[in-house]
């Protein structure tokens, strides 16, 4: 049998994401875990094709410091295209999937 405290903090608990929602850091958090995959998936590539930092920006005809913040896990203001032209360039498709988001954390709909 369940005791009011623990009905009570059942009927609280939250989760991280709601957490993140209401703090409005959903989407910044989101992002830095997406870069980080994307950067780990290219420098993996690099990596075992013993292409360096340099290489990697001739091949892209692009600068060092481009690439620096290509492969900076923490900067997510990197365009879609560099992203793009990096996957290329190591030989790799790479493709975005969109799925249905919780309804919970979507913003509300306008009304007239």
């Amino acid at each position: 049998m369940n005791t009011e405290r623990e009905v009570a903090t059942v009927q609280n608990e939250s989760t991280f994401e709601d957490f993140l929602v209401e703090d409005g850091a959903l989407d910044e958090v989101d992002a830095i875990a997406l870069k980080r995959v994307i950067v780990w998936k290219l420098e993996d590539k690099m990596k075992s094709e013993g292409i360096s930092k340099k290489r990697m920006a001739e091949v892209m005809s692009t600068s060092r410091p481009q690439i620096d913040r290509l492969l900076d896990p923490e900067n997510i203001r990197v365009q879609l295209d560099t992203v793009m032209r990096a996957s290329r360039a190591l030989g790799l498709k790479m493709s975005v999937k969109f799925e249905d988001a919780d309804t919970s954390s979507l913003m509300p709909a306008e009304v007239d």
